[in-house]
């Protein structure tokens, strides 16, 4: 069982029960449309008959997929009469759910989906944007297009979700990395789910089975993931974990994943008799929850590890019964392997002749599930047994097929580079987008901030000359007046001085500094590099310059009048 498989499953384990007898009673009962008519006309509200609509339509199979159209129209109809939301987004998501999963119309099944997406976003419905962001995703998920997957659960994740969907949306994320190669970035988004989902334990001090389902899930991720990687270490104590977990809320099927985890593990160290060990714990775990599939890829995996042993004989029974178990349960996706199996024993034992009948048989079988993997190993074994048996020409067509179909593999897998370091090359120049901004946001304030300090430097200045100029001519408005009587025509020579005073600083201080504030006004802080800046900045050295020769003159004729005040006091 892969990954996705075992994923899907948990998550929906704990609701199958419930669903699948509301299934097989309508399908028992038939469906009778003028019956279905009567008891929707029963219902006293639209909004409880698109409801009961939904939930029926949801109960017919894919068989029934006309009537089961036919319903989800209506409910949308209806609930669209009523102008009532959250039955268009059900009827939309369950038109989508037909068109993908019973018609393979997947262009159909993205626009109901999509029609979703905008509703929500126009109605500012942050939950019912976000299922339907995700619901793309997983339509994008299993058709095996990472890059569109991975891009619309980034969507549903910046819509804040929240604890209940993003621990879910986060393992997803992690998931679809981890089948494209990014081992490190997927761990990041599982261990981000996890982190999840324990501060909910904390909050809530309870874990629910939903949330326990999803750990032992993303749990088994990284465990998948170290082994691939391959860090047999981490590998083995998460898969321990993942056993843990299981006994920890008495479910058989975490126990079951964790000991064939931990026996794959050893297996790849080549440890085989520890691996047959859990092996064979696994399998009795299979045998009493009745979990016949996973029985199937267990017998396999213990047959092809008596192979790597070099134990054929043992290998050929498990092989055999794994063969006749799948074949009895009509396991099409297991029956590839299980030939295969079989195949290879008889080449270790030296049949060429019953080797070839069943590695064509698992070809056979591989092409029906269009299992590339399963075609590739088929190819070569057949290979291999038309050179034992001395069929050169067919061993050269078999080995070209094998060529074929190992390069298409090794495309799928550079296609998956690819798309990991589109994925990657697309976070830099976001990345690098925001550091501009942002320095570009820096180099702004620190415009506003020095210019802002020239400023008030400025203003400082001219508020300093001021009061200083204001100081002395009360310095000598008093003298005038105690001096008035002896010294009249000297004070009126004084008068005419600061007079002079006066008339420079109305007229020309106040130029200068007019000019200054306007050229600071029309620089410009968006862009220091703008040519015209320089400009500006010359024109306020030129203007502080007049200002300066201005004040000299103020205080050269300040001197002036002090040196005539004390020639008159010596006098």
């Amino acid at each position: 069982m892969n990954n996705f498989d075992k994923y899907s499953f948990i998550l929906i384990a704990l609701l199958v029960f419930s669903f699948n007898t509301i299934k097989v009673n309508a399908q028992a009962q038939g469906f009778n449309i003028d019956s279905f008519n009567a008891s929707v006309q029963k219902l006293s509200t639209d909004s409880d008959k698109v409801n009961f609509i939904i939930d029926r339509t949801m109960s017919l199979t894919c068989e029934d997929s006309n009537n089961r159209l036919v319903l989800a129209n209506e409910a949308k109809q209806l609930a669209e009469k009523i102008n009532w939301a959250e039955g268009i987004y059900i009827s939309n998501r369950e038109l989508g759910f037909i068109y993908f999963e019973c018609l393979k119309n997947n262009a159909k099944a993205f626009e109901f989906l999509k029609e979703n997406v905008a509703l929500a976003a126009k109605n500012g419905d942050k939950l019912n944007e976000t299922k339907a962001l995700e619901s793309i995703a997983k339509r994008y998920q299993k058709l095996h297009q990472h890059d569109s997957a991975i891009e619309y659960f980034g969507k549903a994740l910046l819509q804040s979700p929240g604890t209940n969907l993003g621990k879910g949306i986060l393992g997803d994320i992690g998931y679809e990395y981890q089948l494209i190669g990014d081992y490190p970035k997927a761990l990041t988004y599982d261990d981000s789910s996890l982190k999840l989902i324990e501060s909910e334990v904390i909050k809530t001090k309870a874990i629910n089975s939903m949330d326990t389902a999803i750990k032992a899930g993303i749990m088994l991720n990284k465990a998948d993931i170290y082994l691939l990687m391959p860090n047999p270490e981490k590998a083995l104590a998460t898969y321990e974990e993942v056993r843990k977990i299981g006994n920890e809320v008495n479910s058989e099927i975490f126990i079951m994943w964790g000991l064939f985890g931990i026996g794959k593990t050893y297996r790849l160290q080549k440890e085989y008799s520890r691996a047959i060990d859990y092996y064979k714990q696994t399998l009795q775990v299979c045998t009493e929850i009745n979990k016949f599939e996973e029985e199937v890829n267990v017998l396999n995996e213990m047959a092809n590890t008596y192979i790597d042993s070099g134990v054929f004989s043992i290998a050929k029974n498990y092989a055999d019964t794994a063969l006749s178990l799948a074949e009895a349960q009509h396991y099409l996706n297991r029956l590839s392997k299980t030939n295969a199996t079989l195949g290879n024993v008889y080449l270790k034992l030296n049949n060429p002749g019953l080797a070839i009948f069943y590695l064509q048989k698992s070809l056979d079988f591989s092409g029906q599930t269009n299992n590339m993997e399963d075609k590739r190993d088929a190819w070569y074994g057949l290979s291999y047994a038309y050179r034992q048996s001395h069929q050169y020409d067919k061993a050269l067509d078999a080995y070209i097929h094998y060529v074929s179909i190992r390069d298409s593999v090794k495309n799928i897998e550079k296609t998956n580079e690819a798309i990991r370091k589109d994925l990657e090359n697309n976070y830099k120049t976001a990345q690098l987008k925001q550091d501009a901004a942002y320095q570009k946001k820096i180099t702004q304030q620190k415009i506003f901030t020095y210019g802002g300090f020239g400023g008030l430097a400025l203003v400082l200045l001219l508020a300093i000359f001021m009061y200083r100029n204001y100081i002395i001519q009360k310095k000598y408005n008093a003298l005038l007046s105690k001096e008035k009587k002896s010294h009249l025509a000297h004070i009126e020579a004084q008068s005419n001085v600061l007079s002079d005073i006066a008339q420079i600083q109305a007229h020309e201080v106040r130029g200068p500094v007019s000019a200054i504030m306007g050229f600071v006004d029309i620089f410009n802080y968006d862009d220091p590099t703008d040519p015209n800046n320089k400009q500006v900045m010359e024109w306020i050295g030129v203007t502080a310059q007049k200002l300066d020769t201005v004040i000299r003159n103020v205080v050269t004729k300040e001197n002036d009048l002090r040196s005539e005040h004390k020639d008159d006091a010596t006098s």
